[in-house]
């Protein structure tokens, strides 16, 4: 995973990844968050980096997205 929490621009950075991959699937939040358990709030933040997702629910939006999962910021539950 990219260190997100080193610097505004690194946050930035993964957002826009993570927007680029929700545009490309044309996925809501709320479709992105489904099968998570969390919060839509929740999930919608930590994707625009102002937190980690459990790693366990990074693995699901990261299939969900198609991403690798050094884009989504996750931190052990």
């Amino acid at each position: 995973m990219i260190q997100s929490q080193i610097s505004k621009n690194a946050r930035h950075a993964l957002s826009e990844v993570i927007l680029i991959a929700k545009a490309k699937k044309d996925l809501s939040f709320a479709q992105i968050t489904e099968g998570t358990g969390l919060n839509e709030a929740f999930v919608t933040a930590a994707l625009l980096g102002q937190h980690a997702l459990p790693a366990d629910v990074a693995k699901v939006v990261g299939n969900k997205l198609a991403l690798d999962g050094k884009y989504l910021p996750t931190k052990p539950f």
